[in-house]
């Protein structure tokens, strides 16, 4: 049963893992009293435990290193049993290993990272020791908590395996006793590789020289590099440089280090330099080690052109017939065909459209006036690839409309030549297809809906900028007028006919910035509840059947290409408030529970994008479920940077949703923040001062917040400036009406 749970919590919901150790441990203290025989009841204590610490180690299917604290959590209540027990509760050998494999997940401590920063720069990368003190404790002081549980487990009479040693190599400890990087890696303790040590010991490198020294010195004279040796080479090979300003240190993740080579000659520089991709794998299909599975997937991703990753699948274990079928498919962005066709590798047609969406060209300050046809058709041809390859229903595999759409939501992404005012409406176009089928197939993610805002947000901003740009331009011409001509009586006739000829779809969009007239009520219950939901009506909801229940949101309706950017907005913008209202709760439908996969950066994104759209009561709304309904559940457990994006979603409401709101409504927000910040659900939750808010306006180095808040300030004056507007305003809110959700409070 444990071993159950335990899979189950790993797939869905990683954070009951401490609460099922919890579980494990009053059955464990429980079995005493249930026995006669002292000995037969410890020896299944022991049993129990063992069989808990095994299970609650499994690694979480998704961000299996974000969700290692409830493993280690689990992991520590425990062995806090076997320690504080009247007698102490054996390991076993298999449960130690359980023990390292948690740990070797998990982030270094602050003593480790001391170490860790005091590693000299050459290999093997042995302490620094900085003063008489450190010089005088013995080597063992400095060990990880990895290699410290090895010791342990030797202690308890368990002889160390290959697999044993690995884990010791990835902790900071070769086999000789010598010094390697700690490297946090999910290495599950079933995994038997050949020659996994020579992969263990390339792994904890720092760079690609480091990497490329130990694969030319193997371990042992003689020694032939297996498929996971190559792996691992490439793998540091084609890692990213460590940002500036970044506090990872050397094994906290994939990133490479500088090498230090200030002592080289030009000659030894160019020794130590380590070969290309390419040419490793033309080394591997050589010696007969062709790649596969993941790691070919992964080889497809990285490449810097789809001509390289075809070569990559000519170098792979694939069938011969579907590397020719991939080949005449790709090669010219035709259709999918023959073997590729019948049997697509989802996983490998995945990459190529991981490898295609990133290859689609942003719009930089070196952009050219026109980029090729091609160039330009590579994210239309990986939405083709995704079409054709997940035609059937029942296709396995991640399906690839989450990588279009986190593509689609890039801030200066390319979908054709125009403009980028035109350019970001196509994009919102594209977004909305790709919803659409990935609706129809697998259903929506809030990964997906995230770069669905972010795709909306993109398609206002540039408009208001151009409303800024336009309104100094005619106050500007104006005050010139003044100045040069003689003062007459203008025909108000003339006026309107004027200001409709300037009227363009650019001054529509301040239409979406209007104050509210009237008071909005406070709600009462759950926040995001079914449209239309009442109290008079909940006693009905039995009958709603359900299509009602569980109707689509972006296959209802289409998105017409012959509707002005304004309409494209606000019509994008009421299926985007419920597919958010659909996926940030579950449940019933007419009293929803949080979602525990919504994250402050997944709300401060989504505020952001209502702050652009203009929406205030959305804002409002989703500020009391923040507050009301997410932070009792989430938000006592944020880290520094969550509760930073949730500060941000706070000061976000208040530099654009507030000068929009009745004064009640945001009295009674505050109140609220204020109430519940001093309470031990409150969380991160602080309302944010006007030097904060003013702060917030003006960090966007990019200048879209500077110019929303303009154009909120001055929207009045923005429509006298811009008498013909009026018309077209009201007829765009007339419009909206038949599109806006209406909540009722």
């Amino acid at each position: 049963m444990l071993d159950k749970l335990c899979q189950h919590a790993s797939r869905l919901q990683p954070d009951t893992l401490p609460d099922i150790a919890e579980l494990a441990v009053a059955y464990v203290k429980d079995i005493p009293h249930g026995h006669r025989h002292p000995d037969k009841a410890y020896k299944l204590q022991c049993q129990v435990l063992n069989r808990a610490l095994q299970a609650v180690s499994v690694a979480s299917k998704k961000s299996p290193y974000q969700c290692s604290s409830y493993n280690w959590t689990a992991v520590t209540k425990l062995l806090s049993l076997s320690s504080s027990s009247d007698r102490t509760l054996v390991i076993e050998e298999e449960s130690y290993r359980a023990i390292r494999q948690v740990l070797l997940a998990s982030p270094k401590t602050a003593s480790e990272r001391d170490t860790a920063s005091t590693l000299a720069s050459h290999w093997p990368p042995h302490r620094i020791m900085r003063d008489g003190m450190e010089e005088k404790v013995g080597p063992e002081v400095y060990q990880s908590r990895v290699v410290k549980a090895g010791v342990m487990m030797q202690e308890g009479g368990y002889s160390k395996k290959e697999f044993d040693l690995i884990t010791d190599i990835l902790g900071g400890m070769a086999p000789d006793g010598t010094p390697t990087v700690q490297t946090r890696a999910n290495y599950p303790r079933h995994l038997r590789v050949e020659q996994g040590t020579w992969a263990a010991l390339i792994r904890t490198t720092r760079n690609a020289q480091e990497a490329w020294a130990l694969f030319k010195h193997p371990p042992e004279p003689g020694m032939k590099p297996t498929f996971e040796v190559y792996r691992e080479l490439i793998a540091k090979l084609s890692a990213k440089p460590a940002k500036a300003g970044h506090h990872n240190l050397p094994g906290d993740g994939r990133e490479v280090f500088p090498y230090n080579d200030e002592n080289l000659s030009d000659f030894e520089r160019a020794r130590t330099n380590a070969p290309s991709i390419r040419k490793v794998v033309e080394e591997m299909c050589t010696a007969g080690i062709p790649i596969r599975g993941r790691f070919l997937a992964g080889l497809i991703k990285q490449s810097p052109s789809l001509d390289i990753a075809l070569h990559h699948v000519d170098c792979s274990s694939l069938d011969e017939g579907l590397k020719s079928s991939l080949r005449q498919s790709l090669k010219d962005y035709q259709g999918l065909k023959g073997n590729a066709l019948a049997q697509p590798p989802h996983d490998i047609l995945h990459a190529f459209i991981d490898l295609l969406c990133r290859l689609q060209p942003n719009r930089t300050i070196n952009t050219r006036s026109r980029i090729s046809s091609k160039s330009m058709y590579s994210i239309h041809y990986a939405f083709r690839l995704a079409q054709m390859g997940w035609v059937s229903a029942d296709a396995s595999g991640r399906t690839p409309w989450d990588t279009i759409m986190f593509n689609l939501g890039r801030s200066n992404i390319m979908v054709s030549n125009s403009m980028p005012r035109e350019n970001n409406i196509e994009v919102v176009h594209l977004a909305f297809k790709a919803l659409e089928k990935a609706e129809g197939h697998t259903g929506l993610s809030l990964n997906m809906i995230t770069a669905f805002a972010s795709v909306l947000r993109k398609a206002v901003q540039p408009r208001l900028a151009a409303l800024l740009a336009k309104a100094s331009t005619e106050s500007s011409v104006r005050c010139g007028e003044k100045k040069l001509e003689e003062p007459r009586t203008r025909d108000p006739l003339e006026d309107g006919a004027s200001a409709s000829a300037t009227l363009d779809e650019d001054q529509e969009f301040l239409s979406l910035y209007e104050a509210q007239t009237t008071e909005m009520r406070i709600p009462e219950g759950r926040i995001f509840r079914l449209a239309g939901s009442t109290d008079s009506t909940k006693a009905d909801s039995s009958k709603l059947s359900w299509r009602q229940l569980l109707a689509p949101i972006f296959q209802r309706e289409e998105l017409g290409h012959g509707q002005t950017p304004i309409e494209t907005v606000r019509k994008a913008s009421s299926q985007l408030k419920a597919a958010w209202r659909a996926l940030a709760t579950l449940g019933p439908a007419r009293d929803p529970e949080v979602n525990k996969l919504v994250t402050a950066a997944t709300i401060n994104t989504y505020m952001r994008t209502l702050a652009f759209l203009g929406d205030c009561e959305e804002m409002a709304l989703l500020m009391w479920w923040v507050i009301r309904e997410w932070t009792p559940q989430a938000g006592g457990d944020l880290s520094l940077a969550h509760a930073r994006y949730l500060m941000r979603a706070f000061r976000a409401f208040r530099a654009y949703a507030e000068p929009l709101l009745d004064k009640e409504t945001v009295m009674a927000l505050r109140e609220e923040v204020t109430a519940q910040s001093g309470s031990s659900n409150g969380g991160a939750l602080h309302w944010p001062s006007d030097e904060e808010v003013e702060e917030y306006i003006y960090e966007d180095e990019w200048g879209n917040h500077q110019n929303l808040h303009e154009v909120i300030k001055l929207g009045p004056a923005l429509r006298q400036d811009l008498p013909g507007a009026e018309k077209g305003l009201r007829e765009t809110e007339a419009s909206d009406e038949k599109c806006r959700m209406v909540m009722d409070c």
